[in-house]
């Protein structure tokens, strides 16, 4: 990786917002929590594959660091 890619990687990592993407994240898993807790099997699913395609768990929210990956 060359210099200057590798500053422009550090200064988006550290512009990220964490705070509000790990509530994001933890919202949905509390609610993928509650969800087999109480045996709803298919709307644990559902909430799965959102928190899967989620713009903050995925990080696509990274310029295009992550944007190529299959899964996102």
């Amino acid at each position: 990786m060359s210099q200057a890619s590798s500053k422009t990687t550090f200064t988006e990592w550290s512009n990220i917002p964490w705070a509000k993407v790990r509530r994001k994240v933890f919202k949905l898993q509390k609610a993928i929590y509650q969800a087999v807790k109480s045996e709803n099997k298919a709307k644990a699913r559902r909430l799965q594959k959102i928190l899967h395609k989620s713009y903050y768990a995925c990080g696509s929210f990274l310029a295009g660091t992550l944007t190529s990956s299959k899964a996102c």
